[in-house]
């Protein structure tokens, strides 16, 4: 899968094997950055163990995690059974789930097989977070082994995602790859409210899910920050007003 990669939508068809190449920049060989027990996940995941993988292949000029997410040398060099004997330490402890992110945790997709592998029985869900812009081959793997897919859904504009996160045909990759995952597997799916982006991108977002899968949950988050190179673009570079807030639960409100 990695000697010509096209686990994502982009399709680079590089070899991986032979060190970092493709949009994302990764190896066959993934590293994580950080692992540790988070709370601010939906309610009934906390304390959800998180384990963050190096590297994604999109670039989102605001992402919070910038800096190491999408620098695939970042953290250190990871191992299949060492993660899931972690994992199964934090669920003996304590955690209620365990989230696997990055980053985007797919574009080390063979290797996210193998740990999901060794954590049969875990009793406690096994989440992947994802952007979930794969291509179909990589998606149906991927969703089957995870009980839980947390899927952001960045933009409702192909022209916003192009422009803030380096990627084209967005909006029609993201509806197939949700609409193939929620009918294998448990579906949550998230839209961050970003400052001059209600028109564009939240109402476009939240009307399909309305149309199209009305019975998933859908989750606006509004907790912006311009972080990374958000304060490079001036309709970014600042946290939403009330008045946008406002916004967008009214336009929640008018779909329930």
């Amino acid at each position: 899968m990695y000697q010509h990669c096209t686990i994502c939508e982009h399709r680079c068809g590089v070899d991986r094997t032979q060190g970092p190449a493709g949009v994302c920049q990764a190896s066959s060989r993934p590293r994580v950055f950080c692992e540790v027990m988070e709370y601010g996940e939906e309610p009934e995941f906390v304390p959800a163990y998180a384990v963050s993988f190096s590297g994604c292949n999109l670039r989102c000029v605001f992402c919070v995690t910038g800096e190491e997410s999408q620098d695939a040398s970042a953290g250190d060099a990871a191992h299949a059974a060492a993660i899931a004997r972690r994992v199964r330490r934090a669920v003996a402890e304590g955690a209620r789930s365990a989230f696997f992110l990055g980053g985007e945790p797919t574009i080390h997709l063979p290797f996210l097989l193998d740990v999901a592998s060794r954590l049969t029985g875990l009793g406690v869900p096994l989440v992947l977070k994802t952007n979930l812009y794969l291509s179909v081959e990589a998606l149906l793997p991927a969703v089957s082994a995870f009980d839980v897919i947390v899927a952001d859904f960045k933009f409702g504009s192909d022209a916003c995602a192009e422009r803030l996160g380096g990627f084209a045909q967005y909006v029609w990759v993201l509806q197939r790859n949700l609409l193939l995952a929620a009918a294998r597997r448990r579906v949550v799916v998230r839209h961050l409210l970003m400052p001059s982006h209600v028109d564009c991108c939240l109402r476009p977002v939240r009307d399909w899910m309305g149309s199209e899968m009305p019975d998933v949950e859908f989750h606006v988050r509004d907790h912006y920050v311009p972080a990374f190179r958000a304060p490079s673009f001036p309709e970014i570079a600042r946290t939403t007003t009330e008045a946008e807030s406002e916004a967008a639960r009214s336009a929640m409100e008018a779909v329930r």
